[in-house]
């Protein structure tokens, strides 16, 4: 497994999406490095009848940050 950091507000992937169902043991780091997790965590999109998907991937149908991803906006 592998962590990296990324931004809600700038980078629109299925860990900060609201119809993602997933755990990717997001933790806040430092303002100017977002959040850090788990980037091969698989969850499930609610929005695409539970299709599986990693953390790391994005999509047209990210939706807006969800409510532990808006903590850092």
């Amino acid at each position: 497994m592998s962590r990296t950091c990324a931004k809600p507000k700038s980078t629109h992937l299925c860990v900060f999406c609201e119809y993602w169902a997933g755990d990717a043991d997001m933790k806040f780091r430092s303002t100017g490095m977002g959040y850090e997790y788990e980037r091969d965590a698989i969850g499930k999109c609610i929005k695409q009848s539970g299709f599986k998907t990693r953390a790391s991937s994005g999509c047209s149908n990210y939706y807006e940050p969800s409510r532990e991803a808006k903590k850092l906006l």
